[in-house]
């Protein structure tokens, strides 16, 4: 299967130790947003929908440097009428939605250039680099800016198993871009 190049950790908690094991051991880059539109918390009461798209609609309305890298979550009914319900205001204010590797302008995975190109096979932890992503530059991904201490759920993989130094992820979009949408 398809390995992804991007992850983000579960709550943004992340250190160098974490990030190093990341890159080094399984080749992912880190990426942690900027903002937080704490869409998780509105079933417990404590976010509301409006509140939620306040976030948005403010951050889409400010500045254009650093770029958007805004956390939401595809939960429930309500968390994704925080999106769908202001998606068109990232036009209507200058920006242009895309994904982490387009916004980067590199691969999508570790292993192949994008959705339909070959998969190579290659073993976690090699160390080397697989000639798929070998023959495209990839760009660490850094953030701009921090994650407030924020927490949220995170979702996992449809399909995760490892064995003889082999990882396959059947959803890898779901652990490359859960939540995340690069706004440029």
């Amino acid at each position: 299967g398809r390995l992804p190049l991007y992850w983000r950790p579960s709550y943004g908690d992340s250190d160098a130790r974490v990030r190093a094991i990341a890159k080094e051991i399984f080749g992912l880059n880190t990426v942690i947003w900027n903002d937080d539109t704490d869409d998780w918390k509105i079933a417990q009461g404590s976010q509301t929908l409006n509140g939620a798209k306040k976030v948005l609609t403010d951050a889409y309305a400010g500045p254009k440097s650093p770029g958007l890298n805004i956390l939401e979550h595809e939960l429930t009914n309500t968390t994704v009428r925080v999106f769908t319900d202001t998606y068109p205001l990232i036009a209507q204010n200058g920006w242009q939605a895309k994904s982490i590797p387009d916004a980067l302008g590199s691969n999508w995975y570790l292993n192949a250039k994008d959705n339909t190109s070959p998969v190579t096979e290659m073993a976690v932890g090699s160390g080397k680099t697989p000639p798929a992503a070998a023959s495209s530059s990839t760009t660490e991904a850094a953030a701009t800016g921090t994650n407030g201490g924020s927490s949220s759920p995170t979702s996992s993989p449809e399909q995760q198993t490892s064995g003889a130094g082999r990882l396959s992820v059947g959803s890898a979009l779901g652990l490359v871009l859960v939540g995340l949408l690069a706004i440029v």
